[in-house]
């Protein structure tokens, strides 16, 4: 309850009265809007306040005003007798913990004039009073403050895996309840059951509190890996949703200024600080240590709120495969952020701020990360363990720059060619463990209880739709787009095709440095070939684009 003012109080108290016994409701009418307007509160707020002043009669408790007894001592000793309670509890800190009684035989006496006489009893009083007591030292910290003044201006991020939903390798949502996480055996048990764990990403704008919820279930990319975790991969897929363009129910798009989250090892890798950077130059990124959850409160209790209500709500009646899942999840969202308002503030912290907005182009450019090799005497370079072949015309020990997106590999070679590199074999997944099962346990009277409560559980959810569990919502409506300027980004590698010819002949005017201007002739001709190609294939292949701007460029000298 709110603490209300005494004086006023009074005044409507004895108003009120009066017109309770002469029974006229048009004052009490009166009296109750008065309060309303005075304190901002409902008159729920004022009957609660004149019960408990009918009951005790005293104004203050009424009020909720809590009465402090005054301290009899003198500033100077409230402020020695403090100073020797941070000793005292520092010397129980030291010692991991020890007890009042002990620590204060170990202490000097002479140097706790204050405290000193005082019984065991009345200080650990006093150290609870103070906040320092043994328990309270033990206790979880409260989660880190953030204020930000316009929207995009600190995304909080984090990553966790889903409960009881899993995916097999055929892409097929499986459920079950049985695994659990806290197993420390629990990466053995998803291989045996050829499961891997979907990975829900959270991302939260700490201006407007407006979130952004996206689920990833890839393959282990590693030729190494067997298990799925918070990687780089998940990371930029998630990344990319939250900065592009979504539809008319999700506003949220654009880089932020800064992103913050723990030392997750797909968000501190080179290749998600290049893929960040590329599309913001000036953004800060930070991490804090692991296991410190309450840096990042409001990203966590997102994360808290989202497993305790609606992630218990996906079942398999509900959610039929990956894609459904994915609707889900965004229709929460949407519903979630329009009935707090988050969305409303998120546009509005955009006015006087606008955002950094990216195109599909901004991202493909931006995945494109580039490392130079040296040519070996085998005609190869080496990246990440593997071999990759240089055409015969590069000389042994010349720097060729490495061009790559995703599992596409390119070189830049000498003479300002773009050659495409083979990459390795795709990674086997095999499992060869197979299940145990009809061990011919005799199970007692409870654990067949449980089997049976668990089998029941199967068909419990039969009956249940996703109308059943979703709260009634407001109408969807649109947003305007929010101000924002485009941003321009480069890269020496095409996209994987181009949609249109004007696409294709502006990628080449980049790389040649050819204009219509100057060459009419060779851009009618080009045009009309991409024109072809696009009617043909319905896009125009990058490697057609490539051959071309590699013809050009060794007849100009083009730098590529």
């Amino acid at each position: 309850m709110k603490t209300l003012d005494a004086s006023v109080m009074n005044r409507l108290f004895s108003e009120y009265e009066n017109s309770f016994l002469k029974k006229d409701k048009k004052a009490k009418g009166i009296i109750l809007d008065e309060f309303e307007s005075l304190f901002n509160a409902d008159r729920g707020v004022f009957y609660r306040a004149w019960k408990k002043y009918c009951k005790e009669r005293s104004i203050l408790t009424a009020c909720n005003i809590k009465r402090t007894k005054k301290s009899r001592l003198s500033p100077e000793r409230q402020a020695k007798r403090k100073e020797e309670l941070l000793n005292l509890a520092a010397t129980k800190e030291h010692f991991r913990g020890t007890p009042t009684e002990i620590t204060s035989k170990i202490i000097n006496p002479e140097q706790y004039t204050e405290i000193g006489g005082l019984s065991t009893s009345q200080k650990n009083r006093l150290l609870r009073a103070e906040g320092i007591s043994t328990p309270m030292m033990a206790q979880r910290k409260p989660s880190t403050s953030w204020v930000c003044e316009y929207s995009n201006q600190l995304f909080m991020v984090d990553a966790s895996p889903m409960e009881a939903i899993f995916l097999n390798f055929d892409n097929e949502l499986k459920y079950d309840k049985e695994i659990n996480f806290k197993d420390k055996h629990v990466s053995e048990i998803l291989v045996q059951k050829k499961l891997r764990k979907v990975w829900v990403y959270y991302l939260v704008d700490i201006y407007s509190r407006a979130y952004l919820v996206y689920a990833v279930a890839d393959l282990p990319s590693g030729e190494n890996s067997k298990y799925l975790g918070e990687n780089t991969i998940g990371w930029r897929k998630a990344f990319t949703y939250a900065f592009l363009p979504k539809n008319s129910r999700i506003p949220m798009e654009g880089v932020p200024d800064g992103v913050y989250s723990d030392q997750g090892s797909g968000l501190i890798s080179n290749d998600s600080k290049s893929f960040l950077t590329t599309l913001n130059p000036e953004m800060w990124i930070e991490t804090h240590v692991a296991k410190h959850p309450w840096a990042k409160g409001p990203v966590e209790s997102r994360i808290g709120a989202w497993k305790r209500t609606i992630e218990k709500f996906f079942t398999r009646e509900l959610v039929k495969n990956f894609d459904d899942l994915q609707q889900r999840i965004e229709d929460f969202v949407v519903w979630d952020n329009e009935r707090k308002g988050f969305f409303q503030k998120w546009i509005s912290g955009t006015k006087d701020h606008p955002i950094r907005k990216v195109s599909q182009k901004n991202i493909d450019d931006a995945t494109v990360t580039l490392i130079d090799r040296i040519v070996n005497t085998y005609q190869c370079v080496s990246i990440e363990g593997r071999k990759y072949y240089i055409p015969d015309d590069v000389p042994v020990g010349a720097k060729v720059d490495i061009y790559r997106r995703g599992d596409q590999i390119y070189a830049q070679l000498p003479d300002n060619t773009i050659s495409v590199l083979d990459p390795a074999g795709p990674v086997s997944h095999g499992i060869g463990y197979k299940s145990l099962d009809g061990r011919g346990i005799k199970l007692s009277e409870r654990l067949q209880n449980v089997e049976e409560v668990k089998t029941r559980a199967k068909s419990a959810g039969k009956n249940l739709t996703f109308d059943n569990i979703r709260p009634e919502s407001t109408p969807n409506i649109g947003f305007i787009p929010a101000r924002g300027e485009k941003i321009e980004t480069h890269s020496v590698l095409p996209p994987d095709s181009f949609a249109t010819a004007k696409d294709a002949l502006n990628y080449f005017t980049n790389e040649t440095g050819i204009t219509r201007e100057e060459s009419t002739d060779i851009f009618n001709d080009l045009e009309g070939y991409f024109k072809v190609c696009e009617k043909k294939f319905g896009k125009i292949p990058s490697d057609y684009v490539i051959e071309i701007v590699n013809h050009y460029a060794k007849l100009t000298g083009t730098e590529g």
